[in-house]
């Protein structure tokens, strides 16, 4: 029985041994999961601030956006209350109407003319 008592204290040594190293084991693979966690979690905090950056970037350049809208609706809007006023004032004279739109025309033509002579040099 003694042997017997032997043998068995010798298996609990070995399985505690054995069980000291698995436990060293995955606390080792613990170790490695959690560093390439925390690596992981860096890479996405860079992202996270990289993509806060750009939206506050968009935000500011679709404020100016939004400002230099309403300012060309309103030039716009200036523009259109004048020629309104200018075609109630020569509604009679028609000469002078065909004279502007010809000039109108004849103007746009002109710069879709440079515009595309520009655009056939390079």
């Amino acid at each position: 029985m003694r042997n017997g008592n032997n043998n068995s204290s010798g298996n609990n040594a070995s399985g505690t041994n054995h069980d000291w190293h698995a436990e060293q084991t995955l606390l080792d693979e613990n170790d490695r999961r959690a560093d390439a966690l925390a690596a992981k979690l860096a890479l996405l905090r860079g992202h996270a601030s990289d993509i806060k950056r750009e939206t506050d970037r968009s935000h500011t350049v679709l404020d100016g956006l939004g400002t230099d809208f309403s300012s060309a609706q309103d030039l716009l809007g200036n523009t259109l209350g004048r020629v309104r006023n200018f075609s109630a004032r020569a509604a009679g004279d028609r000469r002078l109407m065909c004279y502007i739109i010809g000039g109108s025309l004849l103007g746009f033509v002109f710069i879709y003319y440079i515009l595309m002579s520009l655009a056939r040099r390079m």
